[in-house]
């Protein structure tokens, strides 16, 4: 199959969102398909764009590249971004691609419109306008539905009014390979003991306070905090300080190729994100919810606790798979940590149905799913169409 994946914006910053694109087209492109990223280029030249494209790509351990299709627009005012959706789905339609899989709600509209089978990606409720497009594009034959990020954001979607039978469910991913690799190495990272990890972005309502709060309650571990942006850091190290927290290490951002040994070296995985946590752009994404993180601390094969926010609750099962916990509760999750250091047996065996568990989520596997999905669409479409 031949397809273009539409990603509106340029990868010069890493991001859980721009990690996961590639991620997917990875999966694409070793499936089999012939894929084609378009993304767009405006104050950089096509040179710059795929220059960032290629360092984003080996930070985030990428094997394989789709072929990249940088494509020029000019924003003007409030318009922004959109005038590069349309110029994406022209391009799509004049080199008649088989899917527009695309992570940008006017860019999946005007490829339905010009009629491009087409898939909307998209992590987060929309905005009450870009709400009105993607329902008018589900009324088109070409649109073939939209991936939601778990089932909580699924139901927060149908509940808006979008059509059920165009709502697919498809969680986040990991990259098994990378793992064995890191198994494979050996030890690169060096922590002390006992380490309790928290891996992942420091933006705002990811329960880094509550995380804090937990380790002034167990000064006998060492509670570390590997992420970014740097602000992110500078705020919770002046938090540590001006409550005489000491038990605390920051490791600033690991690249994402080596967050799999990073994670391989701790006791314990918390992922404490509360209901109001935010995306780069600061956009609440908490309550629907698939952190890339909590896929990884499950191929990791350590201990985890977490809370039960968006769709956490559907990949980990308390007492299952993992601990939960409430969100901004610190109480709660120094008892979970504390339990599980002390009866690392238990914390075993939970980490051990983690890792058979996360055998479910690889990228493969997600694009396959998606891609099947889109393919019932066409059947029922044409089906509709020929009645």
């Amino acid at each position: 199959m031949r397809i273009a994946f539409v990603y509106p914006a340029s990868f010069a910053q890493p991001s859980a969102n721009r990690f996961s694109a590639l991620k997917n087209c990875e999966a694409l492109v070793e499936l089999g398909h012939a894929v084609d990223l378009l993304i767009p280029f405006r104050e950089w030249s096509p040179d710059q764009v795929l220059s960032n494209l290629r360092d984003a790509a080996f930070d985030f351990g990428i094997r394989v590249l789709p072929r990249v299709k940088p494509l020029r627009f000019v924003g003007i005012r409030a318009h922004g971004y959109r005038l590069f959706s349309l110029v994406a789905a022209l391009f799509a339609r004049r080199h008649r691609y088989d899917l527009c899989w695309c992570r940008d709600v006017y860019a999946a509209a005007y490829s339905a419109r010009l009629g491009i089978p087409s898939l909307l990606e998209w992590h987060t409720p929309l905005s009450e306008r870009g709400m009105r497009t993607a329902q008018r594009a589900a009324s088109l034959r070409t649109f073939r539905g939209w991936v939601c990020i778990s089932d909580a954001h699924r139901r927060v979607e149908r509940a808006l009014g979008f059509r059920e039978d165009k709502l697919f469910v498809a969680h986040s991913g990991v990259d098994l390979r990378s793992f064995e690799d890191a198994r494979a190495r050996g030890p690169v990272y060096s922590l002390p003991r006992p380490a309790v990890l928290y891996c992942g972005s420091l933006y705002g309502g990811r329960g880094h306070d509550t995380f804090l709060e937990a380790a002034q309650m167990l000064p006998a571990a060492t509670f570390v905090i590997a992420g970014d942006p740097k602000e992110g850091e500078t705020r919770l190290r002046e938090r540590c300080a001006s409550r005489g927290i000491k038990n605390v290490l920051f490791t600033g951002r690991i690249p994402a190729r080596d967050v799999p040994s990073l994670l391989l070296e701790a006791d314990i995985l918390a992922a404490p994100y509360g209901p109001n946590a935010q995306s780069i752009s600061g956009e609440v994404t908490g309550p629907v919810c698939s952190p890339v993180k909590v896929f990884e601390y499950m191929a990791a094969g350590r201990p985890i606790v977490a809370t039960a926010v968006g769709g956490i609750p559907e990949v980990l099962r308390h007492e299952g798979n993992a601990l939960l916990v409430p969100p901004d509760n610190a109480h709660a999750l120094a008892a979970a940590i504390q339990e599980l250091l002390g009866r690392p047996e238990r914390g075993r065996r939970l980490a051990q149905r983690a890792r058979e568990d996360v055998s479910a989520y690889t990228w493969e596997l997600r694009v396959a799913a998606i891609l099947e999905f889109a393919a019932r669409e066409t059947e029922s479409s044409d089906e509709g169409h020929a009645g």
